[in-house]
């Protein structure tokens, strides 16, 4: 008995390759190996910035002229105008100018056995108290002399506590409305350490009139170095 030939039609053969392509797009994603695909891992964060010093004035050391015996400095003022330092240096009679932008020595005035230093309340000069009978006035920007004041014998043995030594300007303090306070320390003129002892009393000085005038605040001596206001206007003792 002969068998009748299976026919497939048309219509069959195109469900069959809808079917296998749809198959094939469901394999494809899942890969050979029959794993999961995941994204690529984020890349590192970068590395923290290096360390950078803060740029300000404050970021070298500066030695400052201490004599030959490597002491401390009588007095030092800033002037905050020129953003300059001033240091008297007894030792060698000049006030020395150092720049605190980078510590680079500006120059120097020569000044007589300097000792404490004070600028008027607007920076335009600097008075230098020194141990001789002189005040000097200084032109901080041009570093020179511009006056000095001599103080009369008169003052020169101002307070009881001068016995046995004379006492000097040593330390100005310029005040608001013109005048110039002097504390009056000891000094035996032989040694420029001297002036590092307290003042011991105050004389005012009327830059107008060209007068001074025994200023202690009580009859007893001062117990510790006056401290001026920066505006000028207060002196504290």
């Amino acid at each position: 008995m002969k068998t009748a030939p299976v026919g497939v039609s048309r219509g069959s053969v195109c469900l069959l390759v809808a079917w296998l392509t749809t198959l094939l797009l469901v394999i494809m994603p899942c890969g050979c190996g029959g794993g999961t695909s995941s994204a690529p891992p984020p890349p590192p964060p970068p590395p923290p910035p290096a360390f950078q010093p803060r740029p300000f004035p404050g970021d070298f050391f500066m030695r400052l002229p201490t004599a030959a015996s490597d002491g401390p400095i009588p007095a030092a003022a800033y002037d905050q105008a020129l953003k300059e330092i001033f240091v008297s240096d007894p030792n060698f009679n000049s006030v020395e100018v150092y720049s605190t932008a980078d510590g680079h020595k500006v120059g120097e005035v020569s000044i007589p056995g300097p000792a404490g230093l004070g600028f008027s309340p607007d920076f335009s000069k600097l008075y230098v108290g020194t141990i001789t009978p002189y005040v000097y006035v200084v032109d901080p920007a041009g570093l020179h002399v511009t006056g000095r004041i001599a103080l009369p014998a008169s003052m020169l043995t101002f307070s009881p506590g001068a016995t046995g030594a004379t006492l000097m300007p040593v330390m100005p303090y310029p005040m608001a409305d013109g005048s110039l306070m002097l504390g009056m320390g000891f000094t035996s003129q032989s040694s420029s350490a001297a002036v590092l002892v307290g003042v011991e009393g105050l004389v005012r000085y009327d830059v107008g009139t060209g007068t001074f005038t025994p200023a202690n605040p009580g009859p007893s001596d001062l117990g510790a170095n006056p401290a001026r206001s920066l505006d000028g206007k207060l002196l504290f003792v």
